[in-house]
């Protein structure tokens, strides 16, 4: 009767435990990346990778299984963890994909914790395009590399690092290569609130700064990805939006971007006062700046440029493109 209760206590302490750790599995299943091409879901077992490898539930990203890497005592630079030699052809990749998860406590333990991918082969015999540090929990992880460095590697290591023994095992899934998305083309369409095309916008994606044409449109070619843009121009507000180029295909949006209310009008009176002697045109200087208002005033307000304007015997009135000058009426 004693053993019986006893079991039944043990039973009850440790069924939280069990619980939580369950359901952190089953939501780590559901937080893979889906990003480029699967290359190891090690849901058949290591799948080629060789070293303290093994399979387990926890950590699993895709499916059902993650690799085990047991670190248990690991400190410093540890290469022997994990080594595959059948490797894929990554010549074409832009990007390396992973998911990688850490036991609570494990950083605490160890100080710190790097997780390091390497590439051994014909191009690059030590190709170790990132370091990344780990926290407690899920990491997903996403770097670029250079796939002209790695070809098809005859060696890929999964390097950990710690500045401290390692408590325990980390846990990998969902490894994948990311290729770069075949070109696409988004017509942008800018339209002021009332729904009129705005001529002569500044369209601005990636590295790309493109002109509306008279119906208000601006075409962005580019490989298919989300990339962050902005509309700007004179008289309208600037507009932040993403674009979202397809890959091999086109596709179309609208953004609005309202028009900047005009300033009132006022009177402006000149005098001609012919009587007196001018300045050559030709001996005349002419100073000014074109450059946005969030650059600063710091061009316009130094001395140094105010006494050029003086010597010169010119007031800044306006620049083009900002609303900057030493002289409003």
């Amino acid at each position: 009767m004693k053993r019986l209760l006893l079991a039944l206590l043990l039973l009850t302490a440790t069924t939280p435990l069990l619980v939580d750790t369950l359901a952190a599995a089953d939501t780590l299943a559901k937080s893979g990346s889906t990003v480029g091409n699967l290359l190891y879901d090690f849901e058949d077992g290591t799948d080629g990778f060789n070293g303290k490898t093994s399979v387990s539930p926890l950590g699993a990203t895709h499916g059902k299984s993650a690799l085990k890497l047991d670190a248990t005592g690991s400190t410093g630079w540890n290469q022997d963890l994990a080594l595959l030699t059948n490797n894929a052809d990554w010549t074409d990749a832009v990007e390396f994909i992973a998911d990688v998860y850490l036991p609570a406590g494990t950083k605490a333990a160890a100080d710190y914790v790097q997780f390091i991918p390497v590439f051994s082969g014909p191009a690059n015999s030590w190709y170790m395009p990132a370091k990344i540090d780990l926290h407690d929990g899920a990491n997903p992880i996403r770097f670029r590399l250079d796939g002209e460095q790695i070809l098809t590697p005859t060696k890929l290591y999964l390097v950990v690092n710690s500045g401290k023994a390692m408590p325990g095992p980390i846990y990998v899934d969902n490894i994948r290569m990311h290729l770069p998305a075949k070109p696409g083309r988004l017509t942008v369409s800018v339209v002021d609130k009332a729904g009129r095309p705005v001529v002569g916008a500044i369209v601005a994606a990636s590295k790309l700064a493109l002109t509306t044409d008279a119906s208000g449109r601006a075409e962005i070619d580019l490989p298919g990805d989300d990339y962050p843009a902005e509309v700007l121009g004179a008289g309208i507000t600037s507009t932040e939006f993403t674009a979202s180029v397809p890959s091999g295909s086109s596709q179309a949006i609208t953004v609005v971007a309202p028009r900047l209310r005009p300033p009132p009008a006022r009177p402006v009176h000149v005098w001609v006062e012919a009587e007196k002697p001018g300045h050559p045109f030709d001996a005349a200087k002419v100073y000014g700046q074109n450059k946005a208002m969030w650059s600063g005033l710091d061009p316009f307000t130094s001395d140094v440029e105010l006494k050029k304007l003086r010597d010169a015997r010119v007031q800044l009135v306006r620049i083009p493109g900002g609303e900057y000058g030493n002289r409003w009426d």
